[in-house]
């Protein structure tokens, strides 16, 4: 049974781990958190209150709520904040910033609607990081980085990124976020060293989800640590460019979207995810969050009612800070 604490109220001036300790005081837990840094969650359709179960469910209050903006309606629906989380969900907001809507391409100009985002967002008062262009490498992505259109990928991602932080200021935190290795991405070698900028990038995330293949044998879970653009290759590029590490997606999947390349309710996966921001931060490295994509739709099924073992070793590792 897992635990549970209560409601949370949102407080503003204090860190999420803050507040949690004010709400539920108690002596020192015998061994230390080891979650230091903000851990939230994206659920199913946005559901809010699905995220307050997680919370209630894991005995750890929500870091940040993770939403995505509609990308189906042109350039209206990115401009339309139906999606922005209510204050209890977390000091911090997690939110998939698109380069292109849907059936549009680079060669749109989203400044207007992405002013109007930002602005929402600067009214709203919370930190922003912004997964600008997140999961560049995939290629039915309208804004997909090919050969071809690296240029304009560049200035696209530098126009918009200057546009969360003229509006934001310090707490638009903008960053670089790939999806994980190659074998199912158009990732090239130099991919991310090409595209880094320093002065529009104050971080490095990649998504990592249980497929192609899953962690559930020796060999493929060494792989996933030691393939190119890997678990240890972010890591190092982290490292090198002295920005924190962030796993912005990550869940196992037990639905149809990597049928027979996917581990489904496997704990052995969660224990991996948690070894690779830990060790993130022995090896002198910061982390600036994850966020476990809790969804119960068919295609993905990373849900913890459909996956109780991935679930447990979840709560074991993330579940209740010792208030």
């Amino acid at each position: 049974m897992l635990a549970v604490v209560g409601p949370v109220c949102h407080i503003s001036a204090m860190s999420w781990r803050d507040l949690a300790r004010r709400i539920c005081p108690s002596p020192e837990p015998a061994e230390p958190d080891l979650i230091t840094w903000s851990s939230g969650v994206h659920t199913t359709g946005h559901s809010v209150d699905e995220a307050r179960a997680f919370a209630r469910q894991r005995g750890r209050p929500i870091g940040h709520f993770a939403a995505f903006p509609s990308r189906d309606a042109g350039p209206a629906g990115l401009a339309d904040m139906w999606w922005l989380p209510p204050a209890d969900l977390g000091d911090l907001i997690s939110v998939g910033v698109p380069m292109a809507y849907d059936g549009g391409s680079l060669d749109d100009d989203l400044s207007g609607p992405l002013r109007q985002m930002a602005t929402a967002l600067q009214a709203d008062g919370r930190v922003c990081v912004i997964r600008l262009g997140w999961e560049f490498n995939i290629d039915n992505w309208p804004w997909f980085l090919s050969e071809a259109n690296l240029p304009q990928w560049k200035a696209r991602f530098a126009q918009y990124a200057s546009i969360f932080r003229d509006i934001l200021g310090e707490r638009a935190l903008v960053g670089l976020n790939a999806n994980i290795g190659g074998s199912q991405t158009g990732m090239r070698a130099d991919w991310a060293q090409r595209v880094w900028m320093d002065e529009h990038m104050e971080w490095v995330g990649v998504d990592a989800y249980d497929c192609f293949e899953p962690y559930n044998t020796p060999d493929w879970i060494t792989k996933h640590w030691s393939m190119p653009h890997g678990l240890t290759w972010w890591s190092d590029f982290a490292l090198e460019r002295r920005v924190p590490l962030a796993l912005p997606e990550w869940g196992v999947a037990a639905g149809t979207q990597w049928a027979g390349h996917q581990g489904g309710d496997n704990p052995r996966y969660i224990t991996e995810m948690h070894t690779f921001l830990r060790r993130h931060l022995d090896r002198g490295g910061k982390v600036l969050l994850d966020t476990y994509f809790h969804d119960r739709e068919p295609y993905l099924l990373s849900d913890f009612a459909t996956n109780p073992k991935a679930g447990a070793e979840y709560a074991r590792l993330w579940g209740g800070i010792g208030l």
